[in-house]
């Protein structure tokens, strides 16, 4: 899977997500996108981008990151897309 791609669509989540959402506390509103990768591929994922500077076709890239650590003291790896 290619590490850089574009944009190609967004919607913004204002809301914090039912269930067991794991992210830091207190909730933010975020950008959930869909990433055009260059090998055909499209990713669903978080963005960490302003919300005014969000815009379609602007380049991207894979953003792996701790989570947190698990009841083992095992880390729990993440993802989003940042601006390239």
């Amino acid at each position: 899977m290619s590490r850089e791609g574009v944009l190609w669509t967004y919607t913004m989540v204002r809301h914090r997500p039912p269930g067991n959402y794991q992210m830091p506390e207190p909730f933010k509103p975020f950008a959930m996108g869909l990433v055009d990768l260059p090998d055909g591929l499209k990713v669903l994922s978080r963005v960490e981008v302003e919300q005014d500077a969000i815009k379609i076709g602007m380049p991207l890239k894979f953003h792996p990151f701790v989570l947190r650590r698990d009841e083992a003291g095992a880390e729990v790896v993440a993802f989003d897309f940042q601006v390239a």
